[in-house]
């Protein structure tokens, strides 16, 4: 009586039952657990009708055997990649933004005391900038424009309209700014100086302590005004 409960009652006791001939086993995948045939996966929340993006092979039970399971899945966006300049004729910062943080940042320019023309100057940045597409792609261009004349200054009006083209040549859209209205967005004061509009900066998005130029500022500052205006025209 002993020998058969310990039959009846210990785990594994039962012989397994052969798998009767004609019947194929099939590997069920990992990538998916075995559904019955017409169900679809579990579409994605944010985008109904849309599923995961990887192709993979189920073989189980249920379906037809060989048949190819293709699902789409939501694309995950890639963040927009922004070059942020603040225009200058001498000297020009820029930062590159991807989404909303600044990758990499700096100044380019002639350091030279002997007297550049405009046209070697406004040609040398133009190089720089098509080192900096090269490496960072960018989708498209903030600019801050120079502030404080009142009067054309044909150095000035070489460097925009050589910006513009510039940009247009490579596709992408210009945004552009007065330095006004980047420093009352940022430091509360169109007069604001460079050094308050650093400090506003460093402030805002929390890079206490990070050493950079006053060109350096303006362009991150461009860039952060040009990024927060557009989440706020969306949010409107």
């Amino acid at each position: 009586m002993l020998h058969l409960l310990l039959y009846r009652f210990v785990p594994g006791a039962y012989p397994l039952k052969q798998q009767p001939s004609g019947i194929r086993s099939r590997p069920i995948s990992r990538v998916e657990p075995a559904r019955p045939k017409g169900l679809r996966p579990r579409e994605s929340p944010i985008a109904p009708g849309i599923y995961p993006t990887h192709t993979h092979t189920c073989l189980c039970p249920y379906n037809d055997g060989d048949r190819q399971d293709s699902v789409l899945m939501t694309a995950f966006k890639e963040p927009t990649v922004l070059l942020a300049l603040d225009a200058g004729v001498r000297e020009t910062g820029w930062a590159v933004f991807k989404g909303d943080e600044v990758i990499e940042n700096g100044v380019t320019g002639l350091s030279t005391r002997r007297k550049v023309e405009p046209e070697v100057r406004v040609s040398h940045l133009l190089q720089s900038l098509d080192e900096l597409t090269e490496k960072w792609n960018p989708k498209l261009v903030a600019l801050c424009q120079p502030s404080g004349i009142n009067c054309p200054v044909p150095a000035l009006d070489l460097l925009l309209t050589s910006l513009a083209e510039w940009s247009a040549g490579r596709d992408l859209p210009q945004f552009s700014y007065t330095a006004q209205e980047v420093r009352t967005a940022i430091a509360g004061h169109p007069n604001a100086s460079r050094d308050q509009l650093g400090y506003a900066t460093m402030l805002l998005l929390g890079l206490i302590g990070q050493g950079r130029s006053t060109h350096e500022w303006e362009a991150i500052a461009v860039g952060h005004y040009h990024l927060t205006r557009g989440k706020q025209a969306e949010a409107a």
